[in-house]
């Protein structure tokens, strides 16, 4: 038998496909693939999956399917999304810097083989940063323009509630041709962001030189889902198309041991939070978050939510929505079945069927098994999808599983690029 020949891309986008081939070992064998790699954190995450090599002595983890069906259909990220951290505690994210790449170890063992025998390569997996001068009004913000430094159609990225600038994303939305801003917007536990500043800091970003046309896109995921819509109702001279990922239809309140919380200072319509639950006395309101960081697991706000919903009731509801059918629209929105922070494949659903109503292009996309928040740009379909966020000052569970949620970030950036790309200009491959 011939040398094993391994064959993997040198250098691809965080988001591109990842096919790894395998050729020149016996028909039949079991060819173990290896992929090993170091965060931005130092943290060592790797991941082994079998496959069986078919009648010609090949594998292409673009279309055979592992042994032990961990994901399905085929699918070449599948290798990337089921790397675990090796000594991190559970639930860390793969930490990335969007001015370096990504070192990717990718070693091959088929079982037949001589001992040591195997091949190996050292890849690289990139998002790509370019420096434009930064935008006025926020206090932190990372602007990304494609490789020309021309204008180009504007985005707006909005994380969620664990907070800090999603640079990575921002950067691969950059490289398919928009002038894209993260903002670091979510507060902390001492109050409110206020929505004036947000909206003045987006009629800065309109009037950017770098940014075409006198409109933008926003995109956002959880919170961040909830404040785009906010800043569309609000701002609809100036947002045209908006995604949210794993939305709220009502604005909601934080889940504080303080109830009287907000995430929102001054003018965001609606005006009033959905009412906290009434958790009774203080220590029932410190116990509801210290029991489940006692017990080491992280606290699933589902519960919490659909209590709030159910004990505030229709009028509190209804005070609470928010008007999507003001926006200008168009409209995308995307949830997992298994979101265990709210029920955001009903919301989703509620949002697009008003938007729809109201004569706004709405377009709802649910994926199977799929947690919160998992939306492509926030969350790269080439690298692991964390089981859980620190937020709220507490660890938090997203749901679903790591090879649905990748599944969900790998389809929904085609989504998001078509999308994009019908309505916004841009240059998406």
């Amino acid at each position: 038998m011939a040398d094993m020949f391994l064959d993997v891309p040198p250098v691809s986008g965080l988001s591109a496909p990842f096919p790894i081939r395998v050729s020149d070992v016996s028909p039949g064998a079991v060819v173990r693939i290896g992929v090993r790699a170091t965060d931005a954190a130092g943290v060592v995450w790797s991941s082994t999956t079998e496959f069986t090599a078919d009648g010609e002595g090949r594998v292409d983890t673009g279309s055979s399917l592992p042994g032990a069906a961990e994901w399905g259909p085929a699918n070449s990220m599948g290798p990337l999304w089921t790397l675990r951290s090796e000594h991190a505690t559970p639930g860390h994210g793969f930490a990335l810097e969007p001015s370096g790449a990504v070192s990717l170890d990718v070693r091959v063992r088929s079982t037949d083989a001589a001992l040591g025998a195997g091949a190996s390569r050292t890849i690289g997996r990139r998002a790509h940063e370019v420096d434009a001068p930064p935008v006025p009004g926020i206090r932190s913000a990372r602007l990304f323009v494609p490789d020309d430094a021309a204008p180009h159609p504007g985005v707006v990225l909005l994380g969620g509630a664990e907070g800090g600038v999603p640079a990575a994303a921002a950067a691969e939305l950059a490289d398919g041709g928009w002038s894209t801003v993260a903002w670091d917007w979510f507060p902390g536990e001492s109050g409110g962001v206020d929505v004036g500043e947000l909206r003045a800091a987006l009629r800065a970003f309109v009037d950017h030189p770098l940014v075409a046309g006198d409109h933008v896109a926003l995109i956002g995921r959880g919170r961040g889902a909830e404040l785009a819509l906010l800043l569309a109702v609000a701002e609809p001279d100036l947002v045209g198309p908006v995604v949210a990922h794993s939305p709220t239809d009502v604005r909601t309140n934080d889940p504080h041991a303080d109830p009287s919380a907000t995430t929102y200072l001054g003018d965001a319509g609606p005006a009033v939070d959905l009412p906290a639950p009434e958790l009774g006395s203080a220590f029932a309101r410190f116990r509801s978050r210290l029991r489940p960081a006692l017990a080491h697991k992280p606290t699933e706000l589902a519960g919490y939510y659909a209590d709030a919903r159910r004990k505030a009731g229709e009028e509190a509801v209804a005070a609470a929505r928010i008007p999507v059918e003001n926006i200008r629209g168009p409209l995308l929105v995307t949830a997992g079945t298994d979101d265990a922070v709210w029920d955001s494949e009903t919301m989703a659903g509620a949002l697009a069927q008003r938007a729809a109503e109201a004569g706004i292009d709405a377009y709802a996309v649910v994926y199977p098994g799929a947690g919160h928040g998992v939306g492509w740009p926030f969350t790269p379909a080439g690298l692991p999808v964390p089981d859980t966020i620190t937020a709220y000052g507490s660890m938090v569970a997203l749901g679903g599983n790591r090879t649905s949620s990748g599944a969900a970030a790998a389809g929904s950036r085609d989504v998001v690029l078509e999308f994009l790309g019908e309505f916004h200009g841009g240059e998406a491959p």
